[in-house]
């Protein structure tokens, strides 16, 4: 809206926080905890015009520009309780309003006295300093997350239940034929209407949403899959993981996760449900470590736990005649069937 604004009106705008450095006008960041103050610049408004800052703790209530159009003004935001959107607005004055119409904080009386010319300035106040360079599409979406995991809670969140209450939000999103790599995982919410994306592309979105708000700890993301030679031991590296094939009289077979969308819940002979790891997100945190398992709204703190969302580890042949995988011979039964159908949203 901002960077529409100053097209239209040919006036620019500069955004000046403590140290020297400048943000867009559209992505200032103060952090949660330490009021922000900002000195805002106006260039080319036009001569001798007058603005009003509304909201925000004034140093200049009132900012006039010079002869040639340029303004300059010192603003303080206070700091919210959590991770938000704040946004200041400078409006243009006109006489005729009378400057206590400014300060009313009605919505109706403010919308009235709007003028073309109001400039909004959005302020996201996060957690810490970003590990990824935000910009205000990145921010609007993260923020809008934590907004959502405050929607069932009035106290406020610790990392750790933050963390969790907005992966589960994202992973109840779950469709394993939409996957997204690293470099793309912004693009996960567009599929949120059809169903969702791949557990890993949930994972790596998730790493990103929470770099960029700063959160404390550190985010990484691991497929984890087990071997046939020791299917309860959590392996890591599934994404990257080479094929392994075994030789039979029923063809060649390949070792497979299979979960409960397989049409004998994993049995010999059932088809569909194969899986060769599950993306975790991991968050390391105050000598802590959690696994939150893509597709699921599981916080699971031992990564072989995270093979029991599965139904069994089998060796698996590919059926030409339906296009699909059939389970031959079953490595691994786990135990956590029970886990799988009451924590995970849905079958996967």
């Amino acid at each position: 809206m901002l960077a529409s604004l100053l097209l239209v009106f040919g006036f620019g705008i500069e955004i000046e926080v403590p140290g020297g450095k400048v943000h867009p006008a559209d992505c200032v960041i103060g952090m949660v905890g330490k009021d922000l103050e900002i000195t805002v610049r106006l260039k080319q408004s036009g001569p001798n015009q007058k603005w009003i800052v509304v909201d925000g703790d004034k140093k200049d209530q009132e900012v006039t520009s010079d002869s040639e159009g340029n303004a300059s003004a010192k603003i303080v935001i206070p700091t919210p309780k959590k991770i938000g959107l704040k946004t200041i607005i400078l409006k243009e004055y006109s006489p005729s309003l009378g400057i206590e119409s400014f300060n009313d904080n009605k919505k109706e009386s403010n919308n009235k006295n709007r003028s073309d010319h109001d400039i909004n300035i959005d302020i996201y106040f996060i957690s810490g300093t970003p590990k990824e360079e935000p910009n205000s599409t990145k921010l609007k979406l993260a923020i809008n997350l934590v907004d959502k995991a405050y929607e069932s809670n009035e106290k406020i969140l610790s990392t750790v239940d933050l963390v969790h209450e907005i992966s589960k939000n994202v992973n109840q999103h779950y469709n394993p034929l939409i996957h997204f790599d690293q470099m793309d995982a912004w693009k996960v919410p567009t599929t949120w209407t059809r169903g969702g994306a791949s557990c890993i592309s949930n994972s790596y979105f998730l790493k990103h949403v929470y770099d960029v708000l700063g959160l404390p700890g550190q985010f990484s993301t691991v497929a984890i899959y087990a071997s046939p030679d020791n299917p309860t031991r959590a392996r890591f590296d599934g994404v990257d993981a080479a094929k392994l094939i075994k030789s039979t009289n029923r063809g060649e077979l390949e070792f497979y996760l299979v979960d409960e969308r397989n049409t004998r819940n994993g049995r010999v002979g059932g088809y569909g449900g194969m899986n060769h790891y599950e993306g975790c997100l991991v968050h390391d945190f105050e000598g802590s470590r959690t696994y939150y398992p893509g597709g699921t709204h599981l916080a699971l703190k031992d990564p072989n736990t995270v093979l029991t969302i599965f139904r069994c580890l089998v060796w698996a042949r590919f059926d030409t005649k339906r296009q699909e995988w059939q389970v031959v011979e079953i490595i691994k039964n786990y135990q956590g069937g029970g886990l799988f159908r009451g924590s995970l949203f849905r079958p996967r």
